[in-house]
């Protein structure tokens, strides 16, 4: 959302960017791996969740908020919030390709299931007017993939792990639109497409393994980051006319920070 004021005797829309953000999101993984000895292969199946919120909420009597009717409403107080959801599911299959003092290289390919959710509302009150503008995004498809891993072997059976993924996925990008200017609420109708996104996944982490009876116990710490390019669109506010319309931007989506996990391998 963005606070704005008129400026000339044309009343251009000037728009002043707020910026509202998770300041973390929270979600889990489940999966299992699995490779053959005799020909070092690998298979790998994994689903991912996360899901981040915030709001804000601010008063200033010199700035109006942008919605696309353009509604001048001055004073009151500005309310805003934002919620995202993010759901991936793999499968991929590799080969180890290389292998240098116990340490590892690998490629692999796969398929990707990827559903990414936007919602975002933004409201301005004051003593005589209530005006909204709620907005709900999302990008689902399929894709391909292809990436390369290594594992490095270091000393007190630790280990330097990273993975190195790109992806072109193809499905559904919408964006579901509803206006309110005091009791007159309206939906704006946006036309559903079909997309093509392109994506990359990152991870680099360090892993300790120990060994008990017949099985091996990993403990993996690192950092990690998916990104999706252009995989939504909402309604933009840029330096237009009163008289003007707002159009629509493409926003990219990326998700990235600390994780930790733990697994048995038998």
């Amino acid at each position: 959302y963005s606070s704005t004021y008129p400026e000339g005797s044309t009343r251009a829309i000037i728009a002043n960017y707020h910026s509202l953000r998770p300041d973390y999101y929270s979600g889990f993984r489940l999966f299992a791996n699995t490779y053959k000895t005799d020909c070092c292969h690998l298979f790998f199946v994994e689903w991912a969740h996360l899901h981040g919120s915030d709001q804000i909420a601010f008063s200033s009597p010199l700035s109006n908020i942008v919605f696309p009717f353009l509604a001048d409403v001055p004073g009151g107080t500005v309310k805003a919030s934002l919620e995202i959801t993010y759901d991936k599911v793999s499968i991929r299959a590799g080969r180890y390709v290389s292998s240098h003092c116990e340490s590892l290289g690998y490629v692999f390919g796969g398929l990707r299931y990827v559903n990414i959710e936007r919602f975002q509302r933004a409201a301005r009150f004051n003593s005589a007017v209530f005006v909204r503008n709620t907005e709900s995004g999302r990008f689902s498809g399929g894709a391909l993939e292809i990436g390369y891993g290594v594992e490095a072997v270091e000393p007190c059976s630790f280990s330097l792990v990273g993975q190195l993924c790109g992806l072109m996925a193809v499905g559904e990008r919408r964006l579901r639109q509803q206006l309110v200017n005091g009791t007159a609420p309206g939906n704006v109708k946006r036309p559903t497409e079909t997309a093509w996104v392109c994506g990359c996944e990152m991870r680099l982490g360090a892993r300790y393994r120990h060994h008990w009876k017949a099985c091996w116990i990993d403990l993996e710490f690192g950092f990690e980051m998916d990104q999706y390019f252009n995989a939504l669109k909402f309604s933009t506010a840029e330096t237009i006319e009163l008289a003007g319309d707002l159009g629509l931007n493409y926003v990219n989506v990326g998700f990235a920070g600390p994780y930790a996990s733990a697994s048995v391998r038998f």
